[in-house]
């Protein structure tokens, strides 16, 4: 990787909570033994149920992360930006990956091989937790999710969905307050397990509330504390 890239890829990187919050030296060799990639978009970058390849961070683009849930259906866990970093659960099982990623849009992408991944815990065996915690933040997101999903009625879910989605953005290192995302209607009714119907019935008030733009396959949330804000209003 030359020089002006690897900067220019750690000060993007040093945004997020997680590889903000990494040591230094973690930090150096997380970059030294990563390829840069480049995917289209609707390109698969990991598929559920394979052998892991390694890990990615998002540098440029957005990217889906799935898990199927039904012969005909799927549940949307995430859309990550820049500064989002996936495939852990993979890399630390060394069987099989949980998720499907698969981009969104044109994306550029740093992807460590499980290979290299080896190579840094013999190196420095307590790096290992740091990947760990990633996981465990991801696994505390859905078991949450789960209990919302099953309590909540589908307006006050997509409402919180929605400022998740945002927070996660915001936590990668994205430093503006609206957040504009590839999401289709179809990705949104996954995600909360509803018919498109309701979905664009759902949209709709949020757009009359000012909280949402919707456009064609695109959401842009302007205003993620208003969305957790009606959720209080209810008493949720």
């Amino acid at each position: 990787m030359r020089a002006a890239y690897r900067q220019a890829s750690l000060s993007l990187l040093k945004k997020g909570n997680w590889f903000g919050g990494l040591p230094a030296k973690l930090q150096a060799l997380l970059l030294d033994n990563s390829i840069l990639r480049s995917a289209k978009e609707n390109q698969v970058l990991i598929t559920e149920e394979t052998h892991p390849a390694g890990m990615f961070a998002v540098l440029e683009g957005q990217v889906a992360i799935t898990r199927q849930a039904t012969d005909s259906g799927e549940f949307f866990f995430h859309l990550g930006g820049p500064g989002f970093w996936f495939g852990e659960s993979g890399l630390l099982n060394k069987e099989y990956a949980i998720i499907t990623a698969t981009a969104r849009t044109s994306v550029r992408t740093l992807f460590l091989p499980t290979s290299k991944f080896g190579q840094i815990i013999d190196i420095e065996p307590h790096y290992y937790r740091e990947f760990v915690k990633l996981l465990l933040t991801r696994h505390a997101i859905l078991y949450r999710l789960l209990g919302q999903g099953n309590t909540l009625p589908p307006g006050d879910f997509l409402r919180i969905r929605l400022a998740d989605i945002s927070d996660m953005v915001h936590s990668e290192g994205f430093a503006g307050e609206a957040v504009e995302l590839a999401l289709s209607q179809a990705d949104i009714a996954s995600m909360i397990g509803c018919s498109r119907q309701t979905v664009n019935a759902l949209l709709k008030n949020l757009e009359s509330e000012g909280l949402v733009e919707v456009g064609f396959r695109k959401i842009r949330i302007l205003n993620p504390g208003a969305l957790r804000g009606e959720r209080r209003k209810t008493g949720l």
